[in-house]
C-alpha cells in the first residue's frame, strides 16, 4: 500500500476495524503511526479535552509534503503532541531517531542498483503525512528510484519510519562523505497513533474523545 494514504472504511487494517466506530468512506482521511509519526486529520493540534484546550495553536502545517514542513514537526519538544507526553514513550527512540551512514556504507548498502559512486540522495515526494514516497539515488554511474517507504527503509538497514529528513556530510572537495536520517516514530503510518492515543487518555481523554481527535467525522455507535 501506499504509506501514507487515504484509506476507506473497509481497508482499514484489522485491529482498527474491531474498534467500535464507523467512519463514513468520503471522511476517511487520517495520517498516523504506530508512535510519534503524525497528525490527526483536522490538523497536528488543537481539539479540547474535556472543555481544556489539547495544545496551544497550531505550530505546524497539517499536511506535511514538504521538507520544512517535516523538520518543523520533527522539532516540536514532546510536550507539543499527545505521544510526546505519552508516558509509554520516554525511552529509547521511538519519539525522534537518528541513523548515520558513511559513504562506504551507503554504496554497498545500494550496490544493486549500479549507480556507482553515490553522490545525493533525495527524497522524492511525500504523502499528507510527511512520509517519503520514494527516494533517488544519485551516483556517478547514473540514478535510481526507490519507491514507496518499507522498501526504503528495508534499504538502509530498518529505517525507524519513512517520516524522515536527509542531511549530508562533505568533504572538503565536497564529495558526500555520510548522511544522516531523522526521523520520527516507529511504523509504517497506518493506523491511530498508539503513543497519541495513550497521551490523550492519560491526559482524561475517553475512547470517544481519542477517536474522534484522530478521525474525524467519525461516528462511535454499536453494529452488534
Amino acid at each position: 500500500p501506499e504509506l501514507v494514504g487515504t484509506r476507506d472504511a473497509p481497508d482499514l487494517p484489522s485491529s482498527t476495524k474491531r474498534l467500535p466506530s464507523w467512519l463514513p468512506p468520503e471522511k476517511a482521511s487520517s495520517f498516523f503511526g504506530v508512535t510519534s509519526t503524525t497528525a490527526p486529520s483536522d490538523g497536528a493540534f488543537g481539539g479540547k479535552v474535556r472543555g481544556k484546550e489539547l495544545v496551544p495553536t497550531p505550530l505546524v502545517p497539517a499536511v506535511l509534503a514538504s521538507d520544512d514542513a517535516v523538520r518543523a514537526f520533527l522539532a516540536l519538544p514532546r510536550d507539543a503532541a499527545w505521544c510526546g507526553r505519552s508516558t509509554f514513550n520516554q525511552k529509547g527512540t521511538a519519539w525522534r531517531w537518528e541513523r548515520r551512514f558513511t559513504i562506504d556504507e551507503i554504496d554497498a548498502l545500494v550496490v544493486d542498483l549500479k549507480v556507482g559512486r553515490v553522490q545525493r540522495l533525495v527524497v522524492d515526494g511525500r504523502g499528507p503525512g510527511g512520509r517519503l514516497r520514494a527516494l533517488r539515488i544519485e551516483g556517478s554511474a547514473g540514478s535510481a528510484r526507490v519507491l514507496r517507504e518499507l522498501p526504503v527503509r528495508r534499504l538502509f538497514k530498518n529505517l525507524r519510519s519513512g517520516l524522515l529528513v536527509i542531511d549530508e556530510e562533505r568533504d572538503v572537495d565536497g564529495a558526500l562523505a555520510a548522511v544522516v536520517f531523522r526521523g520520527g516514530g516507529f511504523g509504517h503510518g497506518s493506523g491511530m497513533c498508539q503513543q497519541g492515543a495513550i497521551g490523550m487518555a492519560e491526559a482524561g481523554a475517553s475512547y470517544r474523545e481519542i477517536l474522534a481527535h484522530y478521525y474525524n467525522g467519525a461516528v462511535v455507535k454499536g453494529v452488534f
